[in-house]
């Protein structure tokens, strides 16, 4: 039965993010900064939800790559959104840095993986501004993560137990588990 049940989470995932064309790219998504705080850090993630939304739809929160939020990151966030969801991509480094080589990935990553309860405070102030916003039902909302976003995803999920979902794309564990 087990076995079932991941088969099934594992062709939702494909079919999410590999099968289904990139919807609204160019029209029929709204797109927007929003800037949050978390302890002393200010931080801006990306907005990204279907012009016709409307209050109680369902939110996902998207975690980047230790890139963060890259072009690659986008693109997820707007094909999810394409399907009807409002996705908040967070920002994991603050002021909008997202990193451009693989040595400012190891740098500007490092105090993340570190620490698992600094990841965790900074998915949960993500978490929060997605809440936050008007279209969204917080009793709807659901986590994505890709590589060091799927391992944040699995340590926001030890401390936000009211998510509808977590799902880990190529993500890693974290020895804890």
């Amino acid at each position: 039965m087990r076995r079932i049940f991941y088969h099934m989470i594992l062709l939702l995932i494909m079919q999410v993010f590999l099968l289904y064309p990139l919807v609204g790219s160019a029209t029929g998504l709204k797109r927007k900064a929003v800037g949050y705080k978390e302890g002393d850090g200010i931080f801006t993630g990306y907005l990204v939800y279907p012009e016709g939304a409307g209050t109680n739809s369902p939110g996902v929160l998207l975690i980047p790559e230790w890139w963060g939020i890259n072009d690659f990151a986008k693109s997820m966030a707007d094909r999810i959104a394409g399907k009807g969801f409002v996705v908040f991509a967070i920002d994991m480094y603050g002021q909008g840095r997202y990193a451009r080589t693989p040595e400012e990935a190891q740098k500007f990553s490092a105090p993340i993986k570190k620490d698992p309860s600094l990841m965790q405070k900074r998915a949960l102030a993500g978490l929060r501004t997605l809440r936050e916003q008007k279209l969204v039902d917080p009793s709807r909302i659901m986590v994505v993560g890709f590589s060091l976003g799927g391992r944040v995803a699995i340590e926001l999920a030890k401390v936000a137990k009211d998510l509808r979902g977590v799902v880990t794309v190529y993500g890693s564990l974290s020895p804890s588990l």
